[in-house]
């Protein structure tokens, strides 16, 4: 009885720390869930491109999925530049046989890589990050493609990486004085305990702010990101700039700078 205790608890205790390794050492974020999803032509309502980002996939051959016209294009957009490394496809009956992934980089569309359909339901490719507000998948051919589900990833395997979510107000405002808010995030592997929040405004630098509040990896028990009130600045009648990015997380020099930058025009 003794031994067989021991087996399982032995047993057990590798589990964990397999789950938690894994943890430790890939992050992810799925940030088609928080795009507006569009096609070139295709299903409209219960067969349109919102069930490519509803965060539902279901089994092969079972509903919600929506259909795109063969040659046509799916397109991702974001409020804000989000970072993507990674894409999974979850395909049903009528798979694609090939497409291409681009990524707007302000003036056009430019090609990430081409992706051939393989004979499995799912498909998964990587690439190196890119960070925009629209992804496309272009020229997709096949016979009336069908997706059960379309992700768009961050994978981050960096033990040191924090980043601005987002810059939330002011968005709109009157001319004057406006408090800043901006939500930072921590995308690595390593819980961060401190990062310094720096801020322009229309170009002119801001008191950073020192955060020392703990933000934990994403698939910890604590939170990953947090609002923070960066302080008070005049803001002109018209058109301003707002920038705020991330620096020295953990007292050291961020593995990843790509995802630490934030510009807004309010």
């Amino acid at each position: 009885m003794k031994k067989i205790t021991l087996f399982k608890w032995s047993t057990a205790f590798l589990f964990f720390m397999f789950g938690l390794f894994s943890n430790q050492t890939s992050a992810q974020i799925n940030h088609a869930l928080t795009a507006v999803s569009a096609q070139s032509g295709g299903g409209t309502t219960t067969y349109g491109p919102s069930n490519y980002n509803d965060g539902i996939v279901p089994a092969y051959g079972s509903l919600p999925w929506g259909w795109v016209s063969g040659n046509g294009s799916i397109e991702y957009t974001w409020t804000l530049p989000t970072s993507i490394n990674a894409v999974v496809f979850y395909k049903d009956n009528r798979p694609f046989s090939s497409l291409t992934i681009e990524y707007w980089d302000g003036s056009q569309y430019v090609s990430v890589m081409s992706v051939t359909g393989s004979a499995q339901n799912e498909d998964s490719v990587t690439f190196n990050t890119v960070t925009t507000t629209r992804l496309r998948f272009n020229s997709i051919v096949g016979s009336n493609p069908n997706f059960r589900e379309i992700k768009a990833y961050f994978n981050s395997s960096a033990p040191i990486d924090a980043g601005v979510l987002s810059v939330d107000s002011p968005s709109v405002f009157c001319a004057g004085m406006q408090d800043v808010y901006a939500t930072v995030v921590n995308r690595g592997t390593t819980a961060i305990d401190s990062v310094t929040i720096n801020w322009e405004v229309n170009g002119v630098a801001q008191s950073p702010i020192f955060y020392n509040t703990t933000l934990d990896t994403l698939n910890g028990v604590g939170p990953s990101q947090a609002q923070v009130l960066l302080g008070s600045a005049m803001f002109n009648s018209g058109s301003n700039s707002l920038t705020v990015y991330t620096s020295m997380p953990n007292g050291v020099v961020d593995t990843v700078t790509a995802n630490d930058t934030v510009t807004i025009f309010p």
